[in-house]
């Protein structure tokens, strides 16, 4: 329904996410996600209080668009603590979720996206 706001179908991140969490998503998505808990490793838009958004871009954009390993993924969840990955049911959504599940449990789904939570020995 084209009436509905575009947040509504992130509404029940909040039940998932705390206000520590760190989430790996797409540019698409990355502005919803604050609203409902958590924070975003690169958000869409520039925020003056972030001073390394160039790193951050430089990563997300391997993930996204470089077609990234599982070690590439792995090493961008360490390198900024990511919590949670939301993976949006886009062209690519199976073959994101066959290696972001490699990661963690995926913990919620919706017919838009799966959040997937990090397991511990992945990012300690």
């Amino acid at each position: 329904n084209s009436s509905v706001p575009a947040y509504r179908a992130y509404e029940s991140l909040s039940g998932y996410l705390a206000p520590d969490d760190v989430v790996i998503s797409d540019r698409l998505t990355a502005n919803m996600i604050p609203t409902f808990g958590g924070k975003v490793m690169c958000p869409r838009f520039h925020q003056f209080f972030i001073s390394d958004l160039e790193a951050r871009n430089r990563d997300l954009k391997r993930l996204y668009e470089e077609n990234a390993g599982i070690e590439v993924w792995k090493e961008v969840v360490a390198r900024w603590g990511v919590t949670c990955i939301l993976v949006s049911r886009d062209a690519r959504f199976s073959e994101r979720m066959a290696l972001v599940s490699q990661l963690g449990k995926t913990v919620f789904e919706r017919e838009e996206y799966s959040l997937v939570r990090i397991s511990p020995e992945v990012a300690p």
